[in-house]
């Protein structure tokens, strides 16, 4: 999976909190070392992409015996720089990985039930022509988030 950046003129918040994603199709499985614990092994050329985003949220509350993952992020970029990518990236699955405030790793998604992307603009650009998305991975799961390594 290829990096997403921010625009190089943007201002980015600095934090501890990191996303990281994946398509199915670059994973060959997700394995359980214990009960609360995943790994993934990538198929040959398949890797994590990093995100460059900021407002990094995710919630993964359990309702009515399901979980629901909720992780979105917002991204500065020129206005349409990303417009194709994320188009054709609604079309695909996603395995989600996010690295939060305490610098713990945390999986969502696995590949029996992985994470739907949507995307949606947030500013209109601005006369430099900066203007920013919000990004979105969703899912009700049968499986709350895992450690990961």
């Amino acid at each position: 999976m290829q990096n997403i950046t921010k625009n190089s003129g943007c201002v980015y918040m600095p934090g501890n909190r990191k996303i990281f994603i994946t398509p199915t199709e670059e994973v060959n499985s997700v394995n359980l070392i214990n009960e609360k614990t995943k790994y993934v092994i990538f198929k040959v050329g398949g890797s994590w992409g990093e995100i460059e985003a900021k407002n990094i949220q995710f919630k993964n509350p359990f309702e009515d015996g399901i979980y629901k993952f909720d992780i979105s992020c917002r991204l500065p970029s020129a206005k349409g720089a990303y417009d194709i990518l994320f188009n054709n990236m609604t079309a695909k699955r996603w395995l989600v990985k996010i690295i939060d405030n305490n610098n713990q790793l945390w999986l969502a998604g696995c590949l029996d039930e992985p994470l739907r992307f949507r995307w949606a603009h947030i500013a209109e650009a601005d006369p430099s022509g900066l203007h920013g998305y919000e990004l979105f991975f969703e899912r009700e799961s049968s499986m709350p988030l895992f450690l990961t390594l």
